[in-house]
């Protein structure tokens, strides 16, 4: 919302594409929200929940854009949830792609949610 305020305050195009943007960001809450569920069923210490987290977004190309980051780098890319979010965004933001466009991001972000949700179902123990 920042980047689109201060484009439009700027005189500059940006478009808005609501449903687009409504698909990607319910994609990335559902991602986020089996994630966390994934990490409540370890048991781990809440704090080791952080360094996934900054490792995951480093490597999806939040913290370095894909473009820029060593060729090693890319390959992992790939099995970050981030990765697809911020490529979704794209999409929708600076390459002006509709709903369309991001349908793919979006599948990809709804496996990792299924991929986390079954191992954090399988890793509960409901008998304390």
């Amino acid at each position: 919302a920042a980047g689109i305020i201060s484009g439009v305050a700027r005189d500059l195009y940006v478009p808005l594409n609501i449903p687009g943007f409504f698909l990607v960001t319910i994609a990335l809450a559902t991602t986020a929200t089996s994630l966390g569920l994934l990490f409540s069923a370890t048991r781990l210490n809440p704090s080791w929940a952080l360094a996934p987290m900054l490792i995951g977004g480093a490597l999806g190309g939040c913290i370095l854009a894909i473009e820029f980051m060593p060729p090693w780098m890319v390959p992992i890319s790939y099995l970050m949830p981030q990765r697809y979010g911020m490529l979704g965004y794209q999409d929708l933001i600076a390459r002006g792609g509709g709903v369309a466009a991001i349908l793919p991001e979006v599948g990809i972000l709804l496996l990792f949610s299924l991929l986390f949700l079954v191992v954090a179902l399988w890793r509960f123990d409901l008998v304390e």
